[in-house]
């Protein structure tokens, strides 16, 4: 048997659906509106409160700037000697050593040999077969090819001419 006082379930129809959006709507409005007059108010509690201090002076200012790059300086030369002493101290990925502890005193290669005139390597040109100082081999080599001097242009346009010439032999000789 049925209460004749229990309520029908309520159908869905459009103009419900649209009052409820309005009424939320409206609520959350008010939230919001509530929220920006709450900002307002301690933003001119805090404008009332502060204390306004004068502007800073020309050489105020430039110390400032000063003790501002000059920790920045700092922070530079602090991290660099951080990153190579890491560097110094980290296992190589390739040949799994620490093969990156150079030596750095003047007068000494990266691995502590001394090196002068009569200590450096001598090495055999690949053109002429003589033996040539390290530090003379690559302009040795230069001028031993023909790639540098006084007859290295006349040996290059020579060699663009000869290349030009057999060129245009060759395009007479297909037509």
């Amino acid at each position: 048997m049925m209460n004749n006082n229990s309520k029908k379930p309520v159908q869905p129809n459009k103009e419900n659906d649209k009052e409820a959006g309005n009424i939320l709507f409206k609520r959350l409005l008010s939230d919001k509106l509530n929220t920006i007059d709450d900002l307002k108010h301690a933003q001119a509690n805090l404008e009332k409160n502060m204390k306004y201090t004068h502007k800073p002076s020309k050489a105020t200012l430039a110390f400032t700037l000063a003790e501002d790059l000059i920790n920045e300086c700092i922070y530079n030369v602090v991290m660099d000697a951080h990153r190579e002493i890491k560097k110094e101290n980290s296992i190589c990925q390739i040949c799994q050593t620490k093969c990156k502890h150079y030596v750095k005193k003047p007068g000494l290669d990266i691995w502590g040999k001394s090196y002068n005139a009569s200590t450096l390597p001598f090495y055999e040109c690949v053109n002429c077969q003589k033996s040539i100082s390290a530090t003379r081999y690559a302009p040795h080599l230069e001028k031993c090819l023909g790639l540098s001097g006084r007859q290295s242009s006349r040996v290059a346009s020579r060699r663009i001419q000869n290349a030009e010439n057999a060129y245009n032999k060759k395009m007479t000789l297909s037509e």
